[in-house]
Parts: structure tokens; sequence; C-alpha cells
């Protein structure tokens, strides 16, 4: 850490319920570091009831600014003193920007999402797709959507006490933007698979997934080949909806070459939320590679090892490949003793077996969250 944490160090934060699994301040707590500036990132487990007063409390400690996530995208709205465009047609918002004293509310989810799509080789402008969810993810990358040329989109939500307010919401954004939308009771399955047979993109936003709700709203037999599947729950990475490993992807796994994980859809609306006070512009990816590149010696490194090991699974080479572990990295001198170790091994043995030792970077015990088991895993990617 650039910064130690001293009594001039400034905080964002994160409020929802719940907040324990985010990854969020991880990520811009590093992004604070890596621009060298003297912050740090939290998050805060606050339910409906106590949002007010959790609000007061930010403003009253000059608090930088705070992301929403569920349940608050829409509730934080009548504590705020002003609207983005986008927040105002979506009727949520992600994102506070407290300029001193006065909280403006954003929405990103809707920028987030389509820009990871695009990123992920997938167009859908001119298209349909059917959204799962009517909450405030919902409503900003429904709103988003139709403002980048989706054609219809087919949006399913219970049919509650809120239902109808939906429908407001729904001909709002088909009387502002080109796209036509159509408020469907997910209940009715006839009509979702129907939706869905004719559509090019399937998104469910709600919390229905997770580890408390471990189920898919829709049945695998809605799903064809062709179909893009995407999830916005990223914890666990892999939730029942995606029928394999968690990315955003079309099902035809052998023709599809623009498969992404869906992670990115993370990042890409994290860099949109750190960039409001443009204290420094948030570096890319590819930035960050281009400022700390790996050495040259060991990028050729890497693909010698890269080759053996394609070598052994292709049957070119007759050696076994071991794949051992886990180690997590939360001790780095840890970590290095046990590859050391592995070394002395593989020389032994060096013309019969190739070892790889399988070293774990964010999973639950090394972000302190506690380790659940495989199928909770974070992406270590």
């Amino acid at each position: 850490m650039n910064h130690p944490i001293s009594g001039s160090t400034g905080f964002a934060c994160l409020l929802g319920h719940p907040v324990s699994h985010s990854i969020s301040p991880a990520m811009h707590s590093a992004a604070f570091d890596l621009l060298d500036l003297d912050y740090v990132y939290l998050a805060f487990d606050i339910t409906e009831d106590r949002l007010k007063e959790t609000v007061d409390g930010l403003k009253a400690m000059h608090c930088l600014g705070w992301n929403l996530t569920m349940p608050l995208k829409t509730a934080i709205i009548p504590y705020l003193d002003e609207l983005s465009e986008a927040s105002t047609l979506s009727h949520s918002v992600n994102t506070v920007v407290n300029d001193g004293g006065r909280l403006i509310g954003h929405t990103t989810d809707g920028v987030g999402y389509m820009d990871s799509l695009k990123d992920a080789g997938f167009s859908i402008d001119g298209g349909r797709m059917v959204l799962l969810g009517a909450g405030g993810a919902a409503t900003s990358i429904c709103t988003q959507a139709a403002l980048d040329g989706v054609k219809e989109i087919f949006l399913f939500k219970r049919k509650n006490a809120t239902f109808a307010k939906t429908g407001d919401f729904a001909d709002k954004i088909s009387k502002n933007t080109s796209c036509r939308v159509t408020l469907c009771d997910l209940s009715d399955q006839e009509l979702l698979q129907k939706a869905i047979a004719s559509s090019d993109l399937l998104v469910n936003a709600t919390n229905v997934g997770m580890d408390a709700q471990p189920f898919s709203l829709v049945p695998k037999k809605f799903l064809r080949p062709d179909l893009i599947v995407s999830d916005i729950i990223y914890y666990p990475a892999m939730t029942p909806l995606l029928p394999g490993r968690p990315v955003l992807l079309s099902l035809d796994r052998e023709k599809d070459a623009h498969r992404k994980n869906k992670r990115n859809v993370l990042c890409t609306g994290g860099s949109t939320e750190m960039s409001f006070k443009y204290l420094k512009q948030m570096p890319t990816p590819e930035e960050v590679k281009r400022e700390l590149p790996l050495p040259e010696k060991y990028q050729k490194l890497k693909k010698e090892r890269d080759a053996v090991i394609s070598d052994i699974i292709t049957g070119k080479d007759d050696r076994f490949l071991v794949i051992i572990g886990p180690c997590s990295a939360d001790n780095e001198d840890a970590v290095c003793d046990y590859v050391n170790r592995l070394t002395a091994v593989q020389e032994k043995v060096a013309d019969r077996v190739y070892i790889v030792p399988r070293i774990y970077t964010n999973k639950p015990r090394t972000t302190g969250s506690g380790y659940k088991g495989i199928a909770s895993q974070p992406d270590p990617t």
C-alpha cells in the first residue's frame, strides 16, 4: 500500500445487503493505491430501513461517494439532490457522488454491461433480448440496451405489488427510445419460452442463483445453441443458469470463440464508477500491463512451459501432467517455499512427470471471507 491509513485517509464505500461476498473493496482499494491516492474503499451491510441514517452519516464524515447494490438502487433516490439523465430514465442509482455535500446519483450498470457485451465480441444492435428482473440493475441495463439500439426487450418480472409501476417504466422507455419494451409475467413459462426462442440474448438480472437461492428461473430446455446467456451475479462464479463455465457465452461451445468471463462486466462497471470524480483517470488493464511488464525472460519462459503442457495434453510428450495443490496466496513466503520444494521434486522426476503448482490468488481464505468450498470459490483470474 502506497499510503498507510492515517488521520487524513479518505474513503468511498459500497452499501447493500448482503455485501460480504463483494470484491469491490479489493478492486477499488487497489485502484486507489495504483493511482497513488490516499483513499480506501469499504463495504457496509445496510438494509433499506437503515439507509437514511447511513446517508446522513456518510455526508457528515465527508465520504467521497458510494456505490449501491441490491436492494438499495431505487431506495436511495429520495435521499439524493440530483439524478443523471440515465438514472432518471431508469429510476436506478448505483453510484453516488458527494459533491461538497450535494449528492448526485448516477447509474453505470447499463453502460458497464453493454460495454462488456461488446468487448466479448457480441452485438445485439437491432436484436431482441429477454431480461429477467426489474430491480435497479435490470432497469439500468434495460435503459442502456434501448439507448444502444436493441430493437425489442421482453422484461419478465414477478406479478406483485410493483408490477404496474414496472409497466410504467416499460412504457417510458418505449416512448423515449426506438426500442419496444414489453412487461411480462415471470410465472408465464409458455410466454418465457416463446420470448427466449425469438431473442438473441438472455440476461438474469435477479438475485436468483446466488448461494441463498441456488436454482435457475429458466429451464435448460428453453436454451438453444446460438443463444447468448448472461448472468449479472458474479458470486458464485458459476450460477445455475450458466450450464458450464462462469462466462458470458454462447452455448455452442465448439463454434464460439468469443467467450468472456462475466467478471469483465464487473470490472467495466467498476472502472466507470471509479472515474466519476476525476482525481486521476482510471488506467485500462492494457496500460497497467505496459506500466508493470513481465520481464522478457519470464515471458519467454512462460511460452516455453505453455508449449510443454500443450505437448503433454495433445500426446506429443508422453510424460504425466500433475497439477498439484491447492496453495493459497495469502502468505507470500509460504507460497515461495511451497514452489521451491516442488521444484526439487520436479528435478528428480523430470523425465516422467511435469508438475504445475496450483495457487489461488482470490479464494475466500485469501480475501478474508472464509473458505466455503469449491462450488462457492471466486474465479481466481
